[in-house]
C-alpha cells in the first residue's frame, strides 16, 4: 500500500492535531456529558434523517454516495480546527474523532450500485497516511517540545497553519481516489 499523492492533507491534518494536547487525548473519553450527546447526534440523529430523506436523493449512485459520505463522515479536521480556534474543547472533540470517522453502516443507506463504486483500499490508505502517520508525528512531537526549542518555535509556528493548510488542498482530487 503506497502513500497518497496528496500531502496537503497529511500537512493539514499535522498542524490540526499540533493544535490539541494529545497528552490529554484519552481524558476527553472519559466524559459522558460531552461524548453522550456527540454520539447519539452521529450514530442515531443522523442516520434517522438520512433515513427520512433517502427517497429524495437523486438516482444517481455517485451523488448517493457523495451525500451520504459528507452527512455520515463529519468533517473532523475543519470541526477540530474551528473548534480550537473559538477556544472550545479541541482535545475532547479530537479524542472522539475515531468515534465519528466513517461508519460501518455507510452500506446500509447505499443501494447496490453505489455500494460497487467504493473500494476500500484507498480508505485504508487515507487512514493510515493522512489520519494515523501525522497524529503519530504530532504526537512525538509534542513529547519532545520541551527539551528542544527549535521544536518549541516549529510547534507554536504550526499554530497559525491550520486555515491556511486546509484552503491550500485539493478537496475534489481527494474525493475522487475513493472511487473506482
Amino acid at each position: 500500500m503506497g502513500k497518497p499523492d496528496q500531502p496537503g492533507v497529511a500537512i493539514m491534518l499535522f498542524v490540526t492535531f499540533m493544535q490539541v494536547p494529545l497528552v490529554t487525548l484519552l481524558d476527553g473519553l472519559r466524559n459522558l456529558r460531552f461524548i453522550g450527546p456527540l454520539l447519539a447526534a452521529n450514530f442515531i440523529g443522523v442516520p434517522l434523517l438520512l433515513l427520512l430523506t433517502r427517497p429524495l436523493l437523486p438516482d444517481v449512485p455517485l451523488v448517493q454516495f457523495g451525500i451520504l459520505l459528507v452527512l455520515l463522515a463529519p468533517c473532523i479536521d475543519y470541526i477540530v480546527t474551528f473548534c480550537h480556534l473559538e477556544r472550545g474543547d479541541a482535545a475532547r472533540l479530537l479524542a472522539c474523532t475515531p468515534l465519528l470517522l466513517l461508519p460501518l453502516y455507510l452500506a446500509l443507506f447505499l443501494d447496490d450500485a453505489a455500494a460497487a463504486l467504493i473500494s476500500p483500499a484507498p480508505f485504508a490508505q487515507a487512514f493510515i497516511w493522512l489520519i494515523l502517520m501525522p497524529l503519530i508525528g504530532a504526537g512525538l512531537l509534542q513529547h519532545i517540545q520541551p527539551r528542544f526549542l527549535i521544536v518549541q518555535r516549529t510547534a507554536n509556528a504550526a499554530g497559525w497553519l491550520p486555515v491556511p493548510a486546509t484552503a491550500g488542498v485539493p478537496w475534489h482530487s481527494v474525493a475522487l481516489r475513493v472511487i473506482r
